[in-house]
């Protein structure tokens, strides 16, 4: 089993490489997608080796919300989801994500949230969550690449993205990670 697993991280290092040498080259094309498809593609590639210990609950107004962006957004969404599982010691893993409409300045944004009941993150390594990490030589894990790549993502699409507490005051309760991306007209 820890072959296999090993072989995965390899495997998303490289790719997750890749990805970071196109939006470099700014190959990135934006165009007009609907976001729910891709995030329902995401949760059902996370939920199908975890069938029994993880639960998703969407909350939405809309059935439909378009951004500009590439097809990488469900890399983004992967990533949420699958930090959200790794980092959670519950026998049952519960994510809830709750989309949203937002106005900041003069424009309308999507909001997403994605809330687990993981293990949360300290105050401390919130602020360098976002930065590239290495790689520990001593286990081979790569410490913060999959956020690196998601921060530079959602930044190529004029957005923001950030991390909470899910329980305001007690970083222990879980982790609140929200995306603000700009609407697509």
């Amino acid at each position: 089993e820890t072959i296999k697993q090993q072989a995965a991280r390899g495997f998303r290092l490289i790719s997750n490489i890749h990805k970071l040498s196109q939006m470099e080259k700014d190959q990135l094309n934006l165009h007009k997608i609907e976001v729910c498809d891709l995030l329902k593609t995401a949760i059902n590639f996370v939920k199908t080796p975890l069938q029994d210990t993880v639960t998703f609950k969407i909350s939405s107004s809309f059935t439909e919300y378009y951004i500009f962006a590439n097809n990488l957004l469900q890399d983004v969404f992967e990533n949420l989801l699958i930090n959200a599982v790794v980092h959670n010691e519950n026998p049952l893993i519960e994510i809830s994500i709750k989309v949203s409409e937002m106005h900041k300045g003069k424009k309308n944004y999507l909001k997403m949230e994605f809330m687990d009941n993981g293990i949360g993150i300290d105050d401390i390594r919130k602020k360098s969550l976002f930065k590239l990490k290495t790689i520990n030589p001593t286990n081979g894990k790569s410490m913060g690449f999959g956020l690196f790549l998601v921060k530079n993502l959602v930044d190529s699409y004029k957005g923001e993205i950030w991390v909470e507490d899910k329980v305001k005051g007690d970083h222990s309760k879980g982790s609140n990670f929200i995306l603000l991306i700009p609407k697509a007209v």
